[in-house]
């Protein structure tokens, strides 16, 4: 179902739906109908696993403990749940609860904010100077059932009024509200509560639930509380609170202007095509004004005595009279909503007679084959204990006297003890097996609570012999594993100088027969290797009439180099331009060798400077 409340700005669409601590509103009367109404069928936390794609699925109880321990593994160290303020009425409940099935309860809580949509429950994201980053908007998607649904959005299970209430809290808290003339904490956005209730069907002997994906039925309520409409005269707004209205009042006359276009399609007998995708608010509610849910709006009126006089044009429903008057907009549109109908989808129903036939079979076949299995296991224990009795007979055949009954009696409880060390052998086996998880466990939850105490560390008492243990900071271990990072590159990059050295000591130790001496070819530089050049020309070069030029021809010429041009190379040129002291241009034809760095990249390390003059 969807519940949304409309009204001018200040006449008391937020107070409606949340209510105070003697009168609570729609919300916390919802939650309290709803989980008097699950207590004794509820299932157990984590059964229920959203698939991010509007769906659940169900998981076994033994993989459910495992993920509860590890999101609750220090109980006593959280944070405790908030108390619910509001009243509870324990009284309300509903009595139209399947006993064969099991529920459990998921919300999440969203904004349109100048017709973006935001996650109001989801973590903050850090950026490196640990400050938050802006939140990300969310995209809208469709299902498989054609429901349109906010895609990646933040599922919390909540297991009481308390927790949802705590949840409630925390996406108010990061809800955009501002000061206008008219309101001082108007919403600027269109919250959107969403209360998901997940219903998954019993075996036929009531122990777990079935994990038949068609078998799931969720409902979906969602709680709107949409932004007042305004007009800027009068609240006065300007500059980002002036675009912020703007979004507003668009959004809010784009909903109305689909729901008149369903009403003219219901009149005339006509197909036109409903504009919902020109907001997100209507977008995203699409399937609710297509039949596949119900819709209730609940309109709000400024009871304040200065506007006694638009109070009283709201009362005149004549809607040909010609009067600016936003609340008069509010009630016309009130009553046009009214008259719209639409065909409603066929309710979810659970085949119960279906779902008994095929877990009887189930377990029919089941007993079946344990049976089987039992008759197999006593055969071959009567035969094995058959093959040792005669054995027995044969070796003592004929004798009565004591001594082979005693050395019968011997030999059986020579059987008996074997079986008894194997028994212990393996019970070692196991112990050994549980001492070990019990270990690893041990280490992890050392490891969470020293996370956890470098969380909380300044809201501690450390004067408690207890917490007398001072971790490194965060900021300490991330400088200590920085420079122990820097240290490896360093020693990296000098192991392999020296490895190129030795190849160049071990390449150029040539023996010479005896004879004259022989002058040493003197060469001006390396540029004629026949290395992979890449030469870095920028764009701004200017072509020199120099009578001698490096005899260099590189493999690739560019004008701004990229990380795969320089790991493509092995040898770098740069050059580069400058006006001497009599005016004339002076090329540096700078060279460098390139290393792969240890971490993946590549580093230029220059080894000569080559000048060229006019």
């Amino acid at each position: 179902g969807l519940l949304f409340t409309y009204g001018v700005t200040s006449s008391g669409k937020t107070y409606t739906m949340t209510g105070s601590l003697e009168e609570p509103g729609f919300l916390p009367r919802c939650l309290d109908m709803l989980f008097n109404s699950i207590t004794a069928v509820q299932a157990s936390k984590y059964v229920f696993v959203p698939d991010g794609m509007n769906g659940f699925h169900v998981q076994s109880e033994a993989d459910a403990l495992l993920e509860k321990q590890e999101r609750d593994i220090l109980p006593q160290l959280t944070p405790k749940t908030p108390n619910n303020p509001w009243v509870q009425n324990k009284m309300t409940s509903c009595h139209n609860i399947n006993p064969e099935c099991r529920y459990s309860v998921f919300v999440s809580y969203v904004e349109i904010y100048n017709d973006y949509v935001y996650d109001l429950l989801g973590d903050v994201q850090l950026d490196p100077f640990n400050r938050p980053k802006p939140p990300q908007s969310k995209r809208l998607r469709e299902d498989k059932n054609k429901n349109m649904f906010v895609y990646g959005v933040s599922q919390v299970e909540v297991a009481s009024t308390e927790e949802a209430f705590a949840a409630f809290q925390q996406g108010q808290e990061r809800r955009r509200i501002a000061h206008t003339q008219l309101n001082a904490e108007s919403s600027r956005s269109h919250s959107i509560l969403n209360i998901r209730l997940v219903q998954a069907p019993l075996d036929p002997l009531g122990e777990d639930l079935l994990q038949e994906r068609s078998l799931i039925c969720a409902s979906q309520l969602s709680l709107v509380d949409l932004a007042g409409s305004e007009r800027m005269a009068r609240t006065g707004a300007g500059g980002e609170r002036s675009r912020e209205a703007g979004n507003i009042n668009s959004s809010l006359m784009t909903l109305r202007r689909c729901l008149e276009q369903l009403r003219e399609n219901q009149k005339n007998g006509s197909s036109d095509m409903v504009k919902y995708r020109n907001s997100k608010l209507t977008h995203l509610f699409k399937s609710y004004f297509e039949g596949h849910g119900k819709v209730k709006m609940v309109v709000c009126l400024n009871p304040n005595m200065a506007e006694y006089d638009e109070n009283i044009v709201i009362l005149n429903t004549d809607f040909n009279m010609s009067v600016d008057d936003e609340n008069s907009h509010v009630v016309q549109f009130a009553e046009m909503a009214q008259q719209v109908e639409v065909a409603r989808s066929e309710d979810f129903k659970v085949d119960t007679e279906s779902i008994k036939r095929k877990a009887m079979e189930a377990k029919v076949k089941a007993e079946e084959e344990r049976r089987k299995q039992h008759t197999a296991m006593k055969q071959l224990n009567k035969e094995a204990s058959v093959k040792k009795i005669n054995c027995c007979c044969d070796c003592y055949k004929g004798s009565t006297s004591p001594t082979a009954i005693y050395q019968s009696s011997i030999f059986w409880k020579q059987e008996k003890n074997a079986m008894l060390k194997s028994s212990q052998s393996d019970s070692r086996r196991l112990e050994m097996k549980m001492k070990g998880a019990v270990a690893n466990t041990k280490a992890h939850v050392e490891k969470e609570c020293v996370s956890l105490l470098l969380v909380v560390k300044p809201t501690l008492n450390w004067s408690n012999p207890i917490l007398q243990y001072n971790p490194l900071s965060l900021s300490d271990e991330k400088r200590v594993r920085t420079v122990q990072t820097e240290m490896q590159e360093k020693m990296w990059v000098k192991d392999e100088r020296l490895r190129q050295l030795k190849n160049i000591i071990s390449t150029g130790a040539v023996t010479r027969a005896p004879g004259p001496p022989v002058a040493t070819k003197h060469r001006r530089s390396c540029s004629a290797s026949h290395s992979n050049w890449l030469a870095h020309l920028p764009s701004s070069t200017v072509q020199t009439e120099t009578i001698l030029q490096p005899a260099i021809r590189p493999n690739k010429v560019v004008n701004v180099p990229s990380p795969k041009d320089v790991a493509g190379a092995s040898k770098y040129l740069l050059t580069h331009q400058r006006e001497d002291g009599t005016g004339e241009i002076e090329t540096q034809l700078v060279k460098g060798e390139v290393f792969h760095t240890r971490s993946g990249g590549q580093q230029v390390q220059f080894v000569d400077i080559e000048t060229l003059k006019q």
